[in-house]
């Protein structure tokens, strides 16, 4: 059993290490044996680990990375740490840049901080105590994702429904599937967030960007009618939060 552990821990290291050799992150966590239990992890499995152990001290290595035109794959941090928070970090690195991908360490009570998490985008949270073989999981799922993004604009949710990213158009059967503006901007959303919830406050504050004025129960109803017009299986309804797509295996 022993044997077969290790042999799987190192199968996944070794995947891992396809997308993570030439890349770089941010580690930001303040308890001190964890940080350096992280730190010796992530070393042995990308190029570079920049570290902080508090919130303020990782805003100024990531401004500092910007400023010299590079950039972190990835930023890991903690939510309870001194000077600035986990959440006040995730909004001022999302003022400079809305897309980075930010993965939470959450004990279990910090679970009142979740959905105000996911309304400033981050939509991955690894439960502690850290287990490394989910931890070496939730990578290889996350750079799946980001592969898969990057190696084409068509994404297969289920075995009959085929989303075009770059036309933002849905087939089912193969045939299009005529959606209003509303209804593609809130499909391309939820496919830009596959496999995690999307909350209605998010939906709203992205439709005003596209300078579509909703309110909440009209996001429900919209999404209501979109729902209506693919197979029940595709959008998927996340209690006290919004909306998911799961991409069917």
């Amino acid at each position: 059993m022993i044997i077969n552990n290790l042999n799987s821990y190192k199968d996944k290291i070794d995947i891992v290490k396809k997308y993570t050799e030439n890349s770089s992150i941010l580690l930001v966590e303040d308890y001190i044996p964890l940080h350096k239990s992280l730190l010796k992890f992530f070393s042995s499995i990308y190029k570079e680990v920049d570290s902080a152990y508090d919130g303020e001290e990782a805003l100024e290595l990531y401004k500092y990375k910007r400023e010299n035109s590079q950039k972190y794959e990835i930023i890991f941090t903690d939510i309870e740490m001194p000077k600035k928070n986990g959440i006040e970090l995730v909004k001022e690195i999302r003022k400079i840049n809305i897309t980075e991908n930010i993965i939470i360490f959450s004990a279990y009570q910090d679970s009142k901080y979740l959905l105000e998490l996911i309304n400033n985008g981050v939509r991955k949270f690894i439960p502690k105590p850290i287990e490394f073989m989910q931890l070496l999981d939730e990578l290889i799922l996350i750079y799946e994702e980001i592969n898969e993004i990057d190696s084409g604009n068509k994404i297969e949710l289920s075995q009959n429904v085929v989303y075009d990213k770059k036309q933002k158009n849905i087939y089912v059967d193969e045939e299009l599937v005529k959606l209003s503006q509303y209804e593609q901007l809130i499909l391309y959303l939820l496919i830009d967030k596959i496999n995690k919830a999307v909350s209605n406050t998010e939906i709203v504050n992205y439709l005003e960007l596209n300078m579509i004025d909703v309110n909440l129960e009209n996001v429900r109803k919209l999404v209501y009618k979109l729902r209506n017009k693919l197979p029940k299986e595709i959008i998927q309804s996340v209690y006290g939060i919004g909306y998911r797509i799961i991409k069917q295996k």
